[in-house]
């Protein structure tokens, strides 16, 4: 880490550590858990859940981790503390900790839903190691172990596949996958439905992909944005990669528990 990279850090550090209350909204897969090539084996580091655990135990913090995933699969992997609570499916499920919250489970129409996977199951029969995963608003083709030339034919195919729904889809682009939605919801969606019911003074987002964008523009001044690992961003503050945050969390619920 260069001296200016250690300067910015360090400036987010003390904001993160200072605002009370504290939303830590938190990417899961690239950014708490590395990269798989299977994504229902992706875990936490040991490192990034003793962080987040201990953040959740911080005075006036809450935890939520925000992702792609549908919200019971998400649930499943990062394997949830009952605090922490869940956004998943880009925004469009919002799940409160056990102790009290709310529940929001928006889905798409079942014929439009049904004929979306029917067109990317049939994309997948055709490339042997991509894979479909279904979800209520709509469905997630897997290209994450296949080589780039075979990865950009199918989603050249999943473009022309999903053209005839028009506005009705959207569609994100991640490391390994492109998925589709019939709802329009994205990551920033569900960051502010949260922090309405909440009313941080000040929120905390990494993530590590292209649709953690959207919770990153979203953001204040007052807010504080990571990217993990490289690439474009709008966030102001850029960690190397998973460990890399797990060092940062821990520190915050440090600073924020002395």
């Amino acid at each position: 880490m260069t001296d200016q990279n250690y300067a910015a850090i360090e400036r987010a550090l003390q904001r993160a550590a200072t605002a009370k209350p504290l939303l830590v909204a938190l990417d899961f897969d690239g950014t708490l858990a590395p990269l798989v090539d299977v994504p229902d084996d992706a875990r936490m580091t040991a490192k990034a859940r003793a962080a987040v655990e201990a953040l959740a135990a911080a005075p006036q913090t809450t935890v939520a981790l925000v992702s792609g995933r549908g919200l019971a699969n998400l649930r499943q992997v990062s394997e949830a503390d009952p605090k922490w609570w869940l956004i998943g499916s880009h925004g469009v499920e919002l799940e409160g900790p056990a102790n009290g919250g709310v529940v929001q489970v928006p889905t798409a129409d079942p014929v439009e839903r049904q004929a979306l996977w029917d067109d990317f199951v049939a994309i997948a029969k055709a490339f042997p190691g991509a894979w479909v995963e279904t979800k209520p608003w709509g469905a997630a083709l897997h290209t994450r172990s296949l080589p780039a030339d075979i990865e950009e034919e199918i989603r050249h195919k999943a473009r022309a596949a999903i053209t005839p729904y028009g506005e009705r889809v959207t569609t994100r682009l991640g490391h390994g996958i492109i998925e589709s939605s019939l709802q329009s919801q994205h990551k920033g969606d569900g960051i502010e439905a949260l922090r309405q019911h909440l009313h941080p003074e000040a929120t905390l987002f990494i993530g590590d992909d292209l649709t953690d964008e959207d919770a990153q523009a979203v953001l204040g001044p007052g807010d504080v944005g990571i990217r993990c690992g490289p690439g474009e961003s709008m966030a102001t503050y850029f960690l190397a990669d998973v460990d890399a945050v797990a060092d940062f969390l821990a520190s915050v619920a440090t600073l924020r528990s002395e």
